[in-house]
């Protein structure tokens, strides 16, 4: 797993079995998947989602997301409305 942040308007390409984290502050972040299929762990929350294309995920509270492309996948990072 990369140590880089990823912020909200990010734009990721994640190769099979690789993983990016993701520090929610003040707003909720949503995880949409474009294509592939990853794995999304949220800090606090006792499920594990996976997300395929045209699917999403809002973190809504504070705390560490970690997202694992379980094939290749591409993934935007943006602001949840």
């Amino acid at each position: 797993m990369t140590n880089e942040r990823t912020t909200p308007g990010a734009e990721l390409f994640l190769p099979d079995w690789s993983a990016r984290s993701i520090d929610v502050r003040r707003r909720p972040v949503r995880v949409v998947c474009i294509d592939g299929e990853v794995l999304v762990t949220a800090e606090g929350d006792p499920e594990d989602h996976v997300l395929e294309p045209g699917t999403a995920f809002v973190a809504d509270h504070s705390g560490r997301v970690v997202v694992t492309a379980l094939r290749d996948s591409h993934v935007e990072v943006r602001e949840a409305a």
